[in-house]
């Protein structure tokens, strides 16, 4: 399974870098409508950021159309660029393509990528943040697979609701819950958890970390992001481990690296 993982990497690698993705991310263009990025699907969460911020400078929102997208202002090298609008409206089709597959925006999840929370006065590793979105209880039932699940034949099941999420690794076991922090038409997102066993007030953990993730990402905390749009579901590992009284972690996808493209019946999760 390790050599797996490993050999995945070095092709994906390889792959990505033939085709311009770069973990590094640069600004080649900003202004008050939008803002160009180097594209890189390393650290999507990191370009989110960075868009987020900048369009908040506007009390603007930004925008991301396409999995793909090469419509930013190329860079000094002549290379591809992500490009993210800013705007005060909900876009929902890309003001270039006209298209209405948008890929990523903090609309309506009140900007808290950009501003910051008030210091609780006791800090815990599983910090519960309610939301006012609701919807009338139902389970969603996903069947989910990466490249890696698709190689070898496994499925991830991923279930939600108002209130938490389930990952089910029908290959490795675990079974993981989250506590819901923000859904909304587009989005489900969970808090950051630790998933070690005797480090977490959950009663859930990670039991085969060989299916999970690497052993050295053990004190990593984690995180869960469902796209009801785009159909993925994304496994977040924060870049750094655990420390205690710190609130803010970058993230990264685990795993493989890159999200899960999941089945649902229906066009919209």
């Amino acid at each position: 399974m390790i050599m797996k993982k490993l050999f995945l990497y070095i092709f994906l690698g390889l792959i990505f870098c033939n085709i311009g993705f770069s973990k590094e991310i640069k600004i080649s263009h900003k202004d008050k409508n939008s803002i160009s990025l180097t594209r890189s699907i390393w650290s999507e969460a990191e370009m989110f950021e960075i868009a987020a911020k900048h369009c908040n400078q506007y009390q603007k929102f930004a925008f991301t159309f396409g999995i793909f997208n090469k419509e930013g202002v190329r860079d000094n090298n002549g290379k591809t660029t992500r490009l993210y609008h800013c705007s005060k409206n909900n876009l929902t089709k890309s003001p270039v393509t006209g298209e209405d597959n948008i890929h990523w925006t903090n609309y309506k999840i009140s900007n808290q990528i950009v501003e910051k929370k008030e210091k609780p006065k006791k800090i815990t590793k599983e910090k519960i943040v309610k939301t006012d979105v609701k919807s009338d209880g139902v389970k969603v039932k996903l069947k989910c697979r990466g490249i890696l699940d698709t190689i070898e034949g496994d499925i991830v099941y991923v279930t939600f609701d108002d209130h938490k999420i389930e990952i089910f690794q029908g290959s490795g076991g675990n079974k993981v819950e989250f506590k819901v922090k923000i859904k909304n038409e587009q989005y489900v997102i969970s808090d950051l958890r630790s998933v070690l066993k005797g480090d977490t007030s959950y009663d859930t953990h990670v039991s085969d970390w060989e299916h999970w993730d690497f052993v050295e990402y053990k004190k990593h905390l984690y995180q869960i992001q469902v796209d009801r749009l785009e159909g993925f579901v994304h496994i977040m590992r924060s870049v750094k481990p655990y420390k205690n009284g710190k609130e803010n972690y970058k993230l990264e996808n685990a795993g493989e690296g890159i999200g899960k493209i999941c089945k649902k019946s229906g066009s919209k999760f």
